[in-house]
């Protein structure tokens, strides 16, 4: 029988708590029932939570008051709840419920927040495709991180629970498809491997590789995940509509969320934000130029450079004659005026950075 006491504290003395309910003059078969309890008892407590185990006959419970309790499937206690086979399943169910419930609010809330963050990070113009975006902020799509970081969990959970511990048994088999299962099968891909080559060392009397303690197995696990969610993220970026100015500057480039690998992450980390969103316009294509105005319809006194030509990116870095001489220093970087190598190289973003300065002026 579990209570719920308002107002009780860790480990009650049985004996104190009768004397105590003596002091306050309570009938004496509350206080009996409550010392005995009709049987065999055990008088578990923390602090407001209070367990009653009695063996008995009867099915149904008699509370002082008449009223009548019967056996339940399913209790909670201390946070946890308890079948009566006592194995963890209804417990796994609930906890999985509610994390699918917190998911579904995070995925629905994710891509307008998520959205809107991402141009704010990089400064980007709202026409900017997300998974443009995604790539140019060094950020994963929210569901493949989702996917990562709950896959992530579920190895650390795996490798560090005790192997008698209930829930142990139902981690490989609760989900069919779940993260901890694909998890196990590589693992045990990665332990056959080691195996094997124990084996094929002490054929050649060679030294027996050591096996993987418990950190090393994680680590590794988790490395081979992140490398998946990686390549899913490529897969995904490749298959989305993406700008194909972005796509030519950046064919070469990979998706990452490892600042020290993008190109632009130098720019991140020194320059200001002003600067890193008119590298994100260069970049895009998406930006306070005259052609983006006239691609979406937004009024303007002229869509034309001063020169008199459509103001467009290659327009401005390639051809304007106005800037013949702001475009010394990129010519010098790429004298064959390569867009790839001034928009996706350190030291083309670096010499845009000072171009951009003497044209904006």
């Amino acid at each position: 029988m579990l209570i719920d006491i308002q107002g009780a504290f860790d480990n009650v003395n049985r004996n104190i708590l009768a004397h105590t309910m003596e002091d306050m003059k309570l009938p004496k078969a509350l206080i009996n029932w409550t010392y005995q309890f009709n049987g065999v008892e055990l008088l578990l407590a923390f602090i407001d939570d209070v367990t009653i185990t009695v063996e008995d006959e009867k099915v149904q419970l008699t509370l002082p008051n008449g009223e009548l309790r019967e056996p339940q499937k399913e209790v909670k206690l201390l946070g946890i709840t308890l079948n009566n086979l006592l194995d963890f399943k209804s417990h796994i169910l609930n906890k999985i419920n509610k994390a699918r419930k917190a998911v579904g609010a995070i995925w629905h809330l994710g891509g307008v927040q998520k959205n809107m963050a991402l141009r704010r990070i990089v400064g980007a113009y709202r026409t900017t495709p997300i998974a443009v975006l995604q790539k140019e902020a060094g950020i994963m799509p929210y569901s493949i991180r989702l996917k990562f970081m709950v896959a992530r969990k579920a190895i650390r959970l795996h490798l560090n629970i005790s192997k008698t511990n209930p829930i142990n048994g139902h981690l490989l088999t609760l989900i069919e498809k779940s993260p901890i299962a694909k998890l196990t099968t590589l693992y045990m891909l990665a332990k056959d491997d080691r195996d094997y080559m124990n084996k094929k060392d002490e054929k050649r009397k060679c030294k027996r590789v050591e096996p993987l303690t418990l950190k090393q197995q994680q680590n590794q696990t988790i490395g081979i995940l992140k490398k998946q969610a990686m390549e899913e993220w490529q897969e995904m970026y490749w298959n989305s509509s993406k700008d194909l100015w972005y796509h030519n500057i950046t064919v070469e480039s990979k998706c990452t969320d490892n600042l020290s690998k993008m190109v632009t992450g130098v720019i991140m980390k020194k320059d200001s934000r002003r600067i890193l969103s008119n590298i994100t316009q260069f970049r895009t294509g998406h930006g306070n130029f005259g052609a983006w105005f006239k691609k979406f319809g937004i009024e303007k006194d002229s869509y034309n450079c001063k020169c008199g030509e459509l103001e467009t990116v290659h327009h401005i870095l390639v051809e304007c004659p106005l800037l013949e001489e702001e475009r010394k220093g990129l010519k010098r970087i790429s004298p064959e005026m390569d867009m790839s190598t001034l928009l996706n190289s350190l030291t083309g973003l670096q010499e845009i950075v000072s171009f951009i300065s003497a044209w904006r002026d």
